[in-house]
């Protein structure tokens, strides 16, 4: 290793992450923004003018990503940097900005989606790429204001509360174009019109997929120090199998031509090129790593390692979990007593043991310095020293004892030349912190040339299936073990079915959800009862996609528009039954049961853009000074508007009105809002939005 680079890779994991976010490609104030964003960070002396903040020059499209001089602490507890903090609050709401690590911003854009992709992020919460990849395939003007996308954004995650965490971060996108569903990533099921034909999983339908798997995490060591006492080697080996099952099952979600990024935000090898080796070994030439020194010349990266030591701390890694246990059970311990008191002792016998004591300690230390000195003398090997820390060392599979093969595999180790050559392992791409003051990460992009080859046992295991029902979840799971090359036998998928099924818990033990028998989605068809006078109210138009209406239970208050693909590929399929679906679409119709008018429903400000052009009814243009009263929000006085606007809401009918900025009537992007139209005008839009 590089002494001089070690040293800087060391004082850089010791250092706090700055603080990075992007504006959001589809915001349509980005000049505003920007001006406002150099006036909360230009510090003015009387000599000159410095900015806190810089652009990624790395990051394309350019001057959308930026870079704080500050942490996050600094950022939250500074009284100078209040004002910036809350401009920082304020836009991440509105959904005008997404904070986000600088690393974590690199996979997306390697990613590539184009506008019309069929995308899927497999291990999407907290949402921050998947927000990234929403905007990419969904380009400014693409999608708004009546314009139809054609892409569609599956982002999944394992756990039901993070897959709703999801939901939640993505909804501030507004977009008709994303799906959230709640599996587990080596068991997401076929999609598309071939679906029940492709039982073996070889078909894939997204032409793009992120697999950003779980991982030990110690390239967030600046983001969250507390990584440096719980990581190790034994975590990182442990996430090894479970890694290369996402990544696989990922490669047969891919449709031939598409890409795949595998990506982490680990240091660590087993997780990283291992995984990238044992992936295209078990999939014999279907996938191909992808030279990408093209991409971003101005981001820094290095090469994927191809040799690295194999090395297991379980003991250690116990050692520490007993402790924390052991220190957790003294603290309470010692919360619970009072002042103890010692019994009297001969002082002077104390300090002629203590004499004793020390004068022994003396002896050892030095008979353990002659022994040392002897030891480095003689070592030939230079793991010795890690070795003697608590490590075991491994230098082939076949030194790996028997009794931990489950835990430390074939596939941990570094591949053969042949391999190395074959594969190009070195078109993996590692990004260190020191490079350009950033987090760590791992990404390595693929295309898929072929189809998938069959697994050795698949022919058993097909004529086996038939005796299944189609509906089963066991054929899912029997497929989902055949692709990654298990037996199939129906012990192991009742077990998996149970697991599959079984419903989180919360912090006080209770389950948070009981999934109804015979439907696993939470999202089911409008039931349409009061659609006619929805229809009629708002003069939709007969083109309007009443079939892509969808609530979360039936009677919901809260009606979805979701698109035409999400419906077609998923909602509308058999497959919907082997997904928890958590949500999809944008919110654009809200009921209250209690307004006294003759819609209930009121259109919500979120999905106003995609149903805008549909309205021939309850819209009305405002001016400018109107519009500024508006934006005032809350309640508003009818005689605080101007004359002329007076005259058009008083020929309006008590309820729900769209009012649109007169000079934005003819460009592609509209100023417009929800009211309600009662005894005073109540603006329907959140205060992030008005200011």
């Amino acid at each position: 290793r590089n002494e001089d680079d070690w040293d800087l890779f060391i004082e850089s994991l010791n250092s706090p992450l700055l603080a990075s976010f992007r504006i959001n490609e589809s915001c349509v104030y980005k000049e505003i923004l920007m001006k406002e964003l150099k006036e909360l960070t230009t510090i003015s002396s009387e000599k000159n003018q410095t900015s806190i903040v810089e652009p990624l020059k790395w990051y394309e499209p350019k001057n959308i990503a930026y870079k704080l001089s500050l942490d996050k602490r600094e950022i939250k507890n500074l009284p100078e940097n209040q004002a910036l903090k809350a401009w920082m609050v304020q836009q991440t709401e509105a959904g005008a900005i997404s904070r986000q690590e600088e690393v974590s911003m690199v996979p997306p854009i390697f990613l590539d989606p184009k506008p019309g992709d069929l995308v899927i992020d497999m291990c999407a919460a907290p949402g921050s790429k998947t927000g990234q990849i929403l905007e990419m395939i969904q380009r400014p003007g693409d999608g708004c204001w009546g314009k139809v996308s054609n892409g569609l954004v599956v982002a999944n995650d394992s756990n039901r509360n993070r897959a709703f965490m999801l939901m939640h971060q993505c909804k501030r996108s507004t977009s008709k174009n994303l799906l959230v569903t709640w599996c587990d990533a080596q068991l997401f099921p076929t999609l598309g019109p071939d679906a029940s034909k492709a039982r073996g999983m070889k078909i894939g339908a997204f032409n793009r997929v992120l697999c950003d798997v779980p991982c030990s995490g110690d390239g967030t060591a600046r983001k969250s120090p507390f990584m440096w006492k719980i990581w190790s080697t034994h975590a990182s080996l442990a996430l090894h199998p479970v890694q290369i099952s996402i990544a696989l099952r990922g490669a047969a979600l891919l449709k031939v031509g598409g890409r795949m990024v595998y990506s982490t935000c680990s240091f660590s090898p087993y997780e990283n090129e291992a995984v990238i080796c044992e992936l295209l070994r078990l999939t014999k030439g279907s996938l191909e790593l992808v030279e990408c020194k093209e991409m971003l010349p101005e981001l820094k990266r290095r090469e994927g390692l191809s040799n690295w030591f194999v090395l297991d701390d379980e003991e250690k890694s116990n050692a520490k979990k007993n402790k924390a246990k052991k220190s957790k059970k003294m603290k309470a311990k010692v919360t619970n007593v009072g002042t103890v008191t010692l019994p009297a002792t001969n002082t002077n016998e104390v300090a002629t043991n203590a004499n004793e004591v020390a004068t022994n300690a003396n002896e050892v230390a030095t008979k353990t310095n002659e022994d040392a000195t002897k030891a480095n003398e003689d070592a030939t090997n230079p793991l010795d020293e890690i070795c003697q820390m608590g490590y075991n060392y491994y230098p082939s599979f076949e030194s790996v004892p028997e009794s931990i093969h489950q835990r430390v595999k074939k596939s941990c180790f570094p591949p053969s030349k042949n391999e190395c050559k074959a594969f190009k392992i070195e078109r993996c791409m590692r990004f260190l912190p020191q490079d350009q003051n950033s987090g760590g990460f791992f990404v390595a992009v693929l295309e898929k040339v072929a189809e998938l080859k069959a697994a050795p046992n698949e022919e058993a295991n097909r004529k086996a299936k038939s005796n299944c029902s189609s509906s089963s979840n066991k054929c899912f799971l029997r497929d989902a073990l055949e692709a990654l090359g298990e037996e199939a036998n129906e012990t192991k998928l009742e077990e998996e079915e149970k697991v599959a099924n079984r419903p989180s818990k919360g912090r006080n033990g209770k389950y948070n959800h009981k999934p109804e028998d015979g439907q696993k989605s939470e999202m089911v068809p409008y039931d349409g009862e009061d659609w006619d006078n929805i229809k009629e109210f708002y003069g939709l138009s007969e083109s309007f996609p009443r079939d892509n209406l969808y609530v979360h239970k039936v009677g919901s208050s809260v009606v979805f528009l979701v698109s035409n693909r999400a419906r077609s590929l998923i909602l509308d399929t058999e497959e919907a039954k082997r997904l928890k679906v958590v949500g999809s679409g944008v919110k654009v119709f809200e009921k209250n049961s209690k307004a006294k008018s003759a819609c209930k429903y009121r259109v919500s400000f979120e999905g106003l853009s995609s149903i805008f052009t549909q309205l021939t009814k309850r819209v009305l243009e405002i001016g400018d000074a109107d519009f500024l009263t508006a934006m005032r929000g809350g309640m508003i006085k009818l005689e605080e508007f101007s004359e002329e606007m007076q005259e058009d809401l008083k020929g309006e009918d008590m309820g729900n009105l769209i009012l649109v900025l007169r000079r934005s009537l003819s460009k592609s992007n509209k100023v417009a809002f929800p009211i309600w139209k009662d005894k005073m005008i109540n603006v329907l839009v959140k205060k992030e939005y008005l200011a």
